[in-house]
């Protein structure tokens, strides 16, 4: 065949357009999984960071929660001493009164006095200093202590007032306890604990805390009551809650660390440095890729050299880009096994369908490789053509049903049912054949024909494969190019179609490679016919 400068010129403009073409689509494909994997990683570092700091926030106010419930619960329980007392002394002297209640005031210094009002009339109080005045307070006569103490009376449990302004200055906790004689209902006796002392004891005044925290439920109601310590922000957004258990009813802490909740995970530049240097040399890679098979066309006067060269390039590359790769798709599958949303979820089936086209592309590549190096080995072994079949038909059968066409197989003879074949040869011949025709064929069938034929010699044997399909066709003029590598019909079919033009190139040096041989017979625009007859024992 004479050499045409000019048409050769013309195949290799075309031909790097192309494959520089595919070298971006596969940058725009790497960018957009890399930063798909690299916002998943993130957020999930992230959340995994926010966790850990929520432990720690939960470990040291919860210190703190137990301390104030140990205060509070102590120093009202001292007071149940006292009624337990009066109980069985209903009726004691001041000085007897006083002397009890000296002892439970020097255990709790931060208590403000304690009074006992049988009747529901103060009649006992201890100090008497400063507390003249409330010696003879009817609770039934008090507009604010009536109905806490009629709470008491009628409940007959104790109940816990304020955080309220004492007469006498500060801020309490008041709380109030039932006393029963012989007789029934004695009265109540009770203790205002200063609010400031009861906070400081419990260490949720120290500034060295790492965290800031509040504290809700006045008279003991829990959530339901008003914010009287902190900030009422700490019980809007991203805060903690921690409920605080009393004698009667409960408190609630809303908590969260002092320099707020982290932004950003621990991991965060290492996770950004491995999602750009695995794209990059994904990219990298394969840009080096296209540049050497460039200058490999370029130079067909050294074809044998050439090819040698480009098959070792080929392996070498393929590995290295499967290396990353089967990284991404590792971690894409760990992703998949989490908690993700739906959005997540899809973004991770992209990153994982669009490293399998990749994969799918790499295998093509090695088995060609493979063979371009004479490395191939046939591996003839007894094999039972249903088992190969019918794993190729079932994959085959989703995308033709999609499609809209019928697949349809012959019933494999039976005196073909069990051939000694090379079964790796049989099934990649057979996938890459019947896939090509599903592929091209947008309406009407593919069908399998199966036979077992005698060689001219009479002393051989083959299996004769035949798919026939309604497809494309191809032009009687590119009919010997198509078992060419990289080679299609024409660009409108790789536009319209796709794929890589390996296919069948795989399966003519795969059958040539066995003994065998395939044909073809074809007319534009009304389908395809290959025959393939492979050497069986």
């Amino acid at each position: 065949m004479d050499y045409n400068p000019s048409q050769s010129k013309s195949k290799l403009l075309t031909r790097s357009f192309v494959q520089w073409g595919a070298v971006l689509v596969l940058a725009v494909i790497v960018i957009f999984a890399a930063n798909t994997l690299r916002g998943i990683l993130r957020s999930a570092d992230l959340e995994k960071a926010v966790k850990l700091q929520e432990e720690a926030v939960l470990l040291e106010a919860n210190a703190i929660r137990y301390r104030l419930e140990a205060e509070t619960l102590s120093s009202f329980y001292l007071i149940t001493s006292l009624g337990a007392y009066i109980s069985v002394n209903p009726d004691l002297s001041q000085e007897e009164f006083s002397r009890f209640a000296s002892t439970i005031f020097e255990a709790k210094p931060g208590l403000v006095n304690i009074a006992a009002a049988p009747d529901l009339v103060i009649r006992y109080v201890y100090p008497m200093k400063g507390n003249e005045a409330a010696l003879g307070l009817d609770y039934m006569k008090h507009p604010t202590q009536k109905l806490a103490a009629l709470a008491v009376r009628d409940s007959g449990q104790p109940v816990i007032a304020g955080p309220l302004n004492l007469v006498q200055g500060g801020v309490a906790v008041i709380g109030r306890f039932p006393v029963y004689d012989e007789s029934g209902f004695w009265g109540i006796v009770s203790t205002p604990i200063y609010l400031n002392q009861l906070l400081k004891d419990s260490g949720l005044l120290d500034e060295q805390l790492s965290i800031e925290m509040a504290l809700r439920g006045k008279d003991g109601k829990g959530a339901e009551g008003d914010v009287f310590f902190g900030d009422p922000e700490l019980f809007s957004g991203h805060s903690l809650l921690i409920p605080v258990q009393l004698f009667s009813g409960s408190w609630q802490i809303g908590v969260r660390p002092k320099q707020g909740w982290v932004t950003e995970g621990p991991n965060a530049s290492l996770i950004d440095f491995f999602v750009i240097f695995a794209g990059c040399l994904v990219v990298l890679i394969s840009v080096l890729l296209n540049i050497y098979v460039l200058r490999l066309h370029k130079s067909r006067e050294v074809e044998a050299s050439v090819s040698r060269a480009k098959s070792r390039f080929l392996a070498t590359m393929s590995h290295e880009i499967r290396t990353p790769l089967n990284g991404i798709v590792g971690v894409a599958h760990l992703l998949e096994m989490e908690e993700l949303d739906e959005e997540q979820r899809d973004l991770t089936s992209t990153i994982i369908s669009s490293a399998e086209a990749l994969n799918g592309l790499l295998s093509d590549i090695l088995n060609l490789s493979k063979l371009e190096h004479g490395t191939f080995v046939a591996r003839p072994e007894q094999v039972v053509l249903q088992e190969v079949f019918e794993p190729v038909h079932g994959l085959l059968k989703v995308e033709a049903e999609r499609k809209g066409i019928a697949l349809n197989w012959t019933e494999i003879p039976p005196e073909c049912s069990t051939l000694v074949v090379d079964p790796l040869v049989l099934r990649q011949v057979l996938w890459n054949l019947m896939s090509n025709a599903v592929k091209f064929t947008k309406e009407g069938e593919v069908r399998l024909e199966l036979e077992c034929v005698q060689g001219g010699d009479r002393k051989s044997e083959f299996l004769r494969m035949v798919v026939t399909d309604t497809g494309v066709g191809i032009d009687k003029s590119r009919q010997k190019a198509v078992f060419e590598d990289f080679v299609q019909e024409d660009d409108s079919t790789t536009r319209e179609f796709g794929g890589t033009g390996l296919g069948l190139a795989i399966v003519k040096r795969l059958v040539d490679g066995v003994g065998g041989n395939v044909s073809l017979r074809s007319e534009k625009g009304k389908g395809s016919v290959f025959t393939v007859e492979l050497p069986v024992g």
